[in-house]
């Protein structure tokens, strides 16, 4: 591979170009630099209309130094190969309505410097603005649409580019009644060589590629038009048939916009157009953004969002201070340099320097170039984005994705970039809902047969809970609950509510990431049938501005619990109590058996007296309150697995196997313990190994059933 081929970029590229490297760039950065100065001046008519058409020289000059300067420094400091950037017309268009709006009500005396002060001013809010969103990390935003409007939108550009290059083809503005008079004598010699080299390209890319073939097409039609057109006609006549860009209006010398125009400026009437003015910037922001995920989506190759924007916003706040027009990343310019062989920012520079020349020199030797010229550029790059998203339709899109992006192509042609846009963006909103309405939000469903806290239970109290194993029903939710998805869990509970076999009703939102205003209004009414039903409804994993948005739309909290573990608990105490199971069925086998070996010990409440991870240890009896282990997952996040009340032992793994301990175990409140030491039980198993197996025979029970009593929870833990 050339070193002018690969994805180097910066000023290490630049000087590993080989001489046919060098050559690619400078045409690329030649033939971009003719549809470049051909924008800028369309821009600066577009601005200097009206009012402040006699200003136009000025903007014209402004427009163009902008332009080159866009293309300069965004090509020094970005990261994409071959990347042009340049003054857009999508902001322009917003920026010639306010400039409309000024004119009404500044002084003719103050015309001239209010006008060029109010582009500069714009100019830098957009470079700060662009700053500020890829430093805070709000430019990746734009990756989250959905790749249907992306695709659309890059479809809309290829159709706005196509366009533009026939109408400059043609030297006039078309509307969809003009379309038959293309086929006219007069007109259709002016855009058929265009269109040829056109499809050419697009049809012999794949096999010959771009890179030579683009260049030797535009060499041709120049070529052509010059020599034929020549033959017959003179340059005059050339230009008065509409073969070639020019004459163009006398641009005068460039003067940047200094102190004088901020001196001699109306900024009472510039305030007055601070709404547009912020449209302006919004407008360039958004069209940015769309720009350099776009160019992702078109180039096939990562791109660093958030940075760009920066340098963007670096490149659009310089220019401003030199020529006022916002600017940023161009998709056309970009896609043209690259398909000529652009990697470098050579063609930037290359685009710089012909800019400045234009303006120091004059216009004369751009309006020598054919229209066909610039206009098959453009038609090449629109028809080659057209032809790569049609390929996409039938490959990578779905009928309703497809669609959608069908759809902003045609609202885009209809009405407009921005209204298209818009308009994808909402139906893929409403996509969005429609298909997120079919996602279940019910993550997992408990019953108190199959799902028990990590309460250590005796047998009895066991039994007991089997027993009544229809009286909870838990259940777990997950996503975004919006009123698609708070259907479905009230569809759900109200036949359960109905039946009457249920009395506690758990609700866990701990993977839920959001409600809105319709879930409320169905939880109250999931609230509703549970006191009708006489079921207690309970809540567990509900984090503080979800209770918040509860209790504003009227939904009691106050059976809250922190997890689904607790909420177990608490019913699971409710339950034994109802059914009149006492202290008196707590298994109190080991100590009796150990009791008169231990030591008693009454710990604090949050004392720790088994540290995860050490090896071996005592054993704990405990004689009364209650002791809890704990362990961390892996995001670091504190998980309860074991809780052990009055009668339970605690340790009893490490402290047969000698292991390390498998989680650190602390006092819930004040508690008291019968510590049996290892040197004891050593001399124990010396003294009486009868009894040392029959407390080994206990203690395994007590494991085996303690194992088979968490697996719910645990399986809890993992899924969590």
């Amino acid at each position: 591979m050339n070193a002018g081929d690969g994805k180097q970029t910066g000023r290490g590229a630049v000087s590993n170009l080989t001489p046919s490297g060098v050559a690619r760039e400078v045409i690329a950065g030649l033939a971009a630099s003719t549809l470049q100065i051909g924008l800028s001046i369309s821009l600066a008519f577009v601005v200097f209309s009206g009012p402040f058409e006699a200003f136009l020289p000025r903007g014209v000059g402004l427009a163009i130094v902008g332009t080159g300067l866009a293309a300069a420094f965004l090509g020094a400091q970005t990261r994409i190969p071959g990347v042009i950037g340049s003054q857009q017309d999508t902001p322009a268009v917003v920026l010639a309505a306010a400039a409309a709006g000024l004119a009404s009500s500044v002084r003719a005396d103050q015309a001239e410097d209010t006008i060029f002060a109010f582009i500069m001013v714009v100019g830098l809010a957009t470079g700060v603005a662009f700053i500020i969103v890829g430093r805070f990390g709000l430019a990746t935003a734009a990756r989250s649409l959905p790749f249907p409007v992306i695709s659309g939108f890059l479809a809309g550009t290829g159709w706005i580019l196509a366009r533009a290059g026939l109408e400059i083809m043609v030297g006039d503005a078309l509307e969809w009644g003009d379309v038959a008079g293309l086929f006219g004598s007069d007109l259709l010699p002016l855009w058929i060589p265009g269109l040829v080299l056109a499809v050419l390209v697009v049809a012999l890319q794949s096999r010959i590629g771009r890179g030579l073939l683009f260049p030797a097409g535009l060499i041709a039609l120049s070529v052509g038009v010059h020599v034929v057109g020549r033959l017959g006609w003179s340059l005059e006549a050339l230009r008065s048939n509409g073969w070639l860009l020019g004459p163009f209006p006398e641009t005068g010398r460039w003067s940047p916009v200094g102190p004088a125009e901020f001196i001699g400026a109306d900024w009472g009437a510039i305030a007055g157009q601070i709404v547009p003015a912020s449209g302006v910037v919004g407008v360039a922001l958004i069209s940015m953004m769309l720009n350099v995920v776009g160019l992702e989506a078109q180039l096939g190759e990562d791109v660093e969002v958030e940075n760009e924007a920066v340098r963007a916003g670096v490149t659009a706040t310089l220019v401003a201070g030199l020529s006022g027009y916002p600017a940023y990343h161009l998709i056309s310019g970009t896609v043209m340099a690259r398909t000529i062989g652009s990697r470098t920012p050579l063609a930037a520079f290359t685009i710089f320097g012909a800019c400045i020349a234009a303006v120091l020199l004059g216009l004369e030797v751009v309006a020598l170039i054919p229209r066909v010229v610039v206009g098959g550029v453009l038609l090449t790059v629109g028809l080659s984005m057209l032809t790569e998203w049609a390929m996409q339709l039938r490959s990578r899109l779905r009928v309703v994705d497809a669609l959608l992006s069908i759809g902003i192509l045609g609202s885009i042609i209809a009405f407009g970039v921005l209204t298209g846009i818009g308009a994808g963006l909402l139906a893929a909103v409403v996509a969005f809902v429609l298909r997120y309405s079919k996602v279940d939000p019910i993550r997992h469903v408990h019953r108190l047969g199959t799902s028990r806290s990590v309460v250590d239970r005796s047998k009895a109290a066991r039994d007991v809970l089997d027993e009544n194993a229809d009286t909870m029903i838990a259940i777990e939710l997950v996503g975004y609950l919006f009123f698609g998805s708070i259907r479905r869990l009230i569809d759900m509970v109200s036949p359960i509510l109905k039946a009457g076999e249920i009395e506690h009703l758990v609700l866990d939102l701990t993977a839920v990431s959001g409600l809105d205003a319709s879930v409320v209004q169905g939880l109250t009414t999931i609230q509703r049938h549970t006191e009708h039903a006489g079921v207690a409804l309970h809540w567990s994993g509900l984090d503080d501005a979800e209770e918040r948005e509860l209790l504003r739309g009227g939904v009691r909290t106050h059976n809250r619990h922190l997890d689904l573990d607790h909420a177990f608990e608490h019913i699971e105490a409710v339950v034994l109590a109802d059914r009149g199971s006492t202290d008196d069925s707590v298994d109190l086998t080991l100590i009796d058996m150990l009791g008169h070996y231990c030591v008693k010990r009454t710990l604090a409440p949050g004392e720790v007296i088994v540290v995860g991870g050490e090896v071996g240890g005592d054993l704990f009896i405990i004689e009364s309150g209650s002791l809890t282990a704990w362990g961390v997952t892996n995001e670091g996040e504190r998980v309860r697995f074991r809780r052990v009340e009055r009668g339970g032992v605690i340790g009893e793994v490490g402290f047969l196997s000698g292991g390390a301990r498998t989680a650190t175990v602390a006092a819930d409140g004040e508690c008291v313990v019968l510590q049996l030491s290892a040197a004891d039980w050593e001399s124990l198993k010396v003294d009486d190994p009868d009894f040392v197996f029959a407390v080994q025979t206990e203690l395994a029970s007590r494991v085996a059933e303690r194992l088979a009593h968490i697996s719910s929870a645990y399986r809890r833990v993992v899924r969590g």
